[in-house]
């Protein structure tokens, strides 16, 4: 069993030694499989809801279009609105994952390292994304909460 304890270069020789860099081991190579399996598994997770996500809008445009009973046109606009808006904000995550499990499989099926890097490149841009967004996010939470209680001070 793998002494899961020691550091990533544990078994790399010196800076004086013969041999510097990464060093690809089959230990590395069988978790960069099974992380491109979950990024499959999650990426095939986010197309099914877009999927739902696509039936829900046709089935609110065809609201529109037979009549909504209750909602206007205008309240059908900005829920086709918000669907389109969401799932652009899902597909483009959902996509870079993709590429990054199907890069990493091909990279390490047959020794790719150009499609391992192009993987690993998906991967980084699909976190730097969901960063992104999370910062936005949070950014907003915060101005609602100021608002809030700029709000509850003006009372």
């Amino acid at each position: 069993m793998d002494n899961l304890n020691q550091p990533l270069d544990a078994d790399l020789p010196e800076a004086g030694g013969k041999q510097s860099g990464l060093r690809i081991t089959p230990s590395l190579r069988q978790n960069w499989h099974i992380a491109s399996r979950w990024g499959l598994f999650f990426a095939v997770l986010g197309f099914l809801y877009l999927g739902l996500l696509a039936f829900m809008l046709l089935s609110v445009a065809g609201l529109g279009t037979v009549g909504a009973g209750n909602f206007g046109g205008a309240e059908i606009a900005v829920l086709i609105f918000m669907m389109l808006f969401v799932g652009a904000f899902v597909f483009i995550p959902t996509w870079f994952m993709f590429q990054f499990s199907q890069k990493i499989q091909r990279g390490v099926s047959s020794n790719d390292v150009q499609a391992t890097q192009t993987g690993f490149t998906f991967l980084r841009r699909f976190y730097q994304f969901v960063g992104i967004l999370l910062a936005i996010v949070l950014g907003m939470y915060a101005l609602i909460f100021l608002l809030m209680l700029f709000g509850l001070m003006m009372r």
